[in-house]
């Protein structure tokens, strides 16, 4: 079968680009979206399963010639939204919740660590609706995008159809069909008779281009370069913190770095005990966590 089979029809005939031989499919042109819609309807109806359908614009009615199912993709979504909601709210009455006492098995870098802040309660909804909010965002926006990615193969950086002539025209005012020769239903010769029978302008046979299998000289140069870039924070990092320096650090934000306050470990020879950290108030053997810890509920009436 000779690379193009032309029609009557046929408006151009475009240099073919360097082949290997190897066949990947089948291309075939036609002259308008209705056309268009009932070629992909009797390829559906034929059987075949890896073919695509295209067109410079939104065909009305070609969802349905093609057979294109609703999507899973929103399913996926409020899945992992749902994980990301579940994630955030667990992880905050881990943290700030529960302590090593409760849980003594469990290493010290995941464990707990429930502080008492101006004496509010260790666990409460209302304060932890931001960061369960951020976290059900997060894993939402992750599954739409890597999700979508997976869901049509990509990223995939080369097609056959692409190095076509006649495909060029795709963006313009060309309709065409591609039937993948990975279709357990694709036989060359009976194929192409099968499209020339739905009166096509042309039907092109694809075959894989010429293309060396080693990585270009130009992509290892610029991996090799970002990658010596990426080193450069590294090494400043490294020559900081084994190194010392006669001149004080630089505090952009004096107000930030320079407050004028006691830190909790701090000594502080102003009270008995000699710590600025003081206890909770009432603290007492059978009150540990004193009287400033919110229990209960508030009702104003």
């Amino acid at each position: 079968m000779a690379d193009v089979i032309t029609t009557p029809r046929e408006r151009h005939k475009p240099p073919a680009p360097p082949r290997t031989g190897r066949v990947a499919g089948l291309l075939a042109e036609f002259d308008s979206p209705e056309a268009l819609k009932d070629a992909a309807r009797k390829v559906r109806e034929a059987g075949y399963t890896r073919w695509d359908a295209h067109a410079p614009y939104p065909v009305h009615g070609i969802d349905a010639a093609v057979g294109i199912r609703q999507t899973r993709l929103p399913w996926v979504v409020m899945g992992f939204g749902t994980l990301g909601c579940v994630t955030g709210l667990w992880l905050q009455w881990w943290t700030n919740a529960t302590s090593y006492a409760q849980y003594p098995g469990v290493s010290t870098f995941l464990q707990g660590y429930d502080l008492i802040v101006s004496g509010k309660p260790f666990w409460s909804l209302p304060a932890n609706i931001p960061i369960i909010f951020e976290l059900t965002v997060l894993f939402a926006a992750a599954a739409a995008t890597f999700g979508m990615l997976l869901a049509n193969n990509l990223p995939l950086f080369s097609q056959p159809v692409f190095h076509c002539r006649r495909f060029m025209r795709v963006t313009t005012d060309g309709y065409y069909i591609t039937i993948d020769a990975s279709d357990p239903r694709f036989r060359a010769a009976p194929t192409a008779d099968f499209l020339l029978a739905m009166h096509p302008v042309a039907v092109e046979q694809l075959e894989e281009p010429h293309t060396p299998a080693a990585t270009p000289p130009v992509a290892r140069r610029t991996f090799l370069f970002l990658s010596l870039l990426a080193l450069i924070p590294l090494g400043l990092i490294a020559v900081a913190r084994n190194s010392k320096s006669a001149t004080p650090r630089i505090h952009p934000n004096q107000d930030m770095d320079n407050q004028v306050k006691y830190k909790a470990q701090q000594a502080l020879p102003r009270f008995a005990d000699g710590r600025a950290m003081r206890p909770p108030v009432g603290a007492t053997p059978e009150q540990p966590l004193g009287l400033t810890v919110a229990r209960g509920e508030l009702y104003e009436d």
